[in-house]
């Protein structure tokens, strides 16, 4: 049995995959335990013919946290926006919660036979720490990045698209204000070309994205933000990314611009790296499309999003959009790289 079975179980009154009428029509499918992650939430692998689903409640650490579970698609469709690898998945139900399901990494063609670590063991190799459960500093995660490949022999250009791909990942964040993309939500799929026996170092494609443009605030807050704009514009401001800079790694210019605006301060720091990073950066802000995402999670699932989450993202998004492009503006009329 393929995976695709799971659509022909959607509810087309709610959009959701209903999963408790999928189990008990199914009754002889494997699955198993994922223990990773936060214990907080129910998750099971299902086991198909072509891939491995990981099937897992919403989202619970808050009260009143409503729509976290539509953000994983969201999500999703902006990063397709940008060409950037995103993690597919859908929204179901089981019992009376909420589920998000995804596919497993590993099990895309061209990872066969592959095997993911976190950026969180990739920064052990370098200094065994607990200071990165929260937040963690990029010039540190560019220089395990670094002394992984090195240590494989990758090739020099190799090792800069890895690079390339993390501050990317880093420059989208902050214009979707990914707000758990912590040490153990970023990984590389690493090993061995079966083919080619060459060996493979990359950044897998972006998971656990639901807290990401404000999705996890109360229905309370976003029903605020709609209504004061001065609310929208400081909740808008006031979401940063895990990753940080020191401020020996800036230049005193960079430093003058960015004082207690640390998503500026990471902005500029990935974009001096990089001609391309800086092409991304307007790329992101050229084609990231709210309203267009939306619209394609609605003809996905066949219903429409809530109205006030759908309200409050396209606000959040323009406020932040706003924002960044300040940040861009005084990096390039202010002595960024051209």
């Amino acid at each position: 049995m393929e995976s695709k079975i799971l659509l022909e179980y959607r509810d087309s009154k709610t959009g959701l995959i209903d999963m408790d009428r999928f189990k008990m029509e199914n009754p002889n499918l494997i699955t198993f335990d994922e223990d990773r992650g936060t214990p907080k939430r129910d998750k099971k692998w299902i086991l198909f013919d072509d891939q491995r689903v990981l099937v897992r409640n919403e989202y619970m650490n808050k009260t009143n946290v409503l729509y976290t579970v539509y953000q994983e698609l969201v999500f999703e469709e902006l990063a397709k926006q940008v060409d950037f690898p995103c993690t597919h998945y859908d929204v179901g139900k089981r019992g009376d919660k909420k589920c998000v399901l995804s596919n497993n990494i590993l099990d895309l063609p061209e990872n066969k036979g592959l095997a993911m670590m976190s950026l969180r063991e990739l920064m052990d190799q370098l200094e065994t720490t607990d200071y990165y459960d929260n937040v963690y500093n990029i010039a540190d995660a560019l220089r395990a990045i670094s002394n992984h490949c090195t240590c494989v022999k990758l090739e020099k250009e190799e090792q800069m698209e890895v690079m390339r791909d993390f501050c990317k990942m880093q420059i989208l964040d902050c214009f979707l204000s990914s707000s758990d993309r912590h040490v153990e939500n970023i990984s590389f799929v690493y090993g061995k070309d079966k083919k080619t026996g060459k060996y493979i170092f990359k950044l897998s494609p972006l998971y656990d994205n639901e807290l990401s443009c404000g999705s996890d605030e109360t229905k309370e807050k976003m029903e605020e933000c709609i209504n004061d704009f001065f609310q929208a514009k400081l909740t808008a401001n006031l979401q940063n990314v895990f990753a940080t800079v020191y401020e020996s790694e800036m230049s005193d210019e960079s430093q003058k611009r960015n004082k207690n605006n640390p998503t500026g301060a990471l902005l500029e720091f990935c974009m001096d790296l990089d001609e391309d990073i800086q092409d991304f950066s307007k790329k992101c802000y050229d084609k990231l499309n709210m309203v267009l995402a939306i619209k394609s999670v609605e003809n996905r699932i066949g219903v429409e999003l809530p109205k006030i989450y759908k309200e409050f993202l396209i606000g959040n998004y323009m406020e932040r959009k706003n924002m960044i492009k300040n940040i861009l503006d005084k990096y390039y009329t202010q002595g960024g790289e051209k």
